[in-house]
């Protein structure tokens, strides 16, 4: 007769009950370091996003207030357009009156 050790398939060795105890709990701290990896790895991932996030709103919040000086600036600049249209015509309207006033004057 043989004097053999159990084996399972494939002629690998099985293993005791303490063996599968240690397995499996190392295979448990295995697996809950790859949990921990990986919600660390969120967690930076979820952080990094946020001030990316931050960075872009400063960045858009900035373009608008561009873009709102310039459009102040262009109403600012139709109205003194305006402005200065209305005071060429009171001074040719002035002018006007005066022209008159000398005609009467001196004829």
């Amino acid at each position: 007769m043989s004097t053999k050790r159990k084996t399972a398939k494939e002629g690998k060795k099985v293993m005791t009950e303490e063996e599968k105890a240690l397995y499996l709990q190392a295979q448990e701290e295995k697996e809950r370091k790859k949990e921990q990896t990986v919600a660390q790895f969120l967690k930076d991932k979820v952080e990094e996003d946020e001030s990316s996030s931050e960075l872009r709103m400063r960045k858009l919040n900035e373009g608008w207030r561009i873009l709102s000086r310039l459009c102040e600036n262009e109403d600012q600049k139709k109205e003194i357009d305006e402005m200065k249209k209305s005071m060429e015509r009171q001074l040719d309207g002035m002018d006007d009156c005066i022209q008159a006033s000398r005609s009467h004057v001196f004829m």
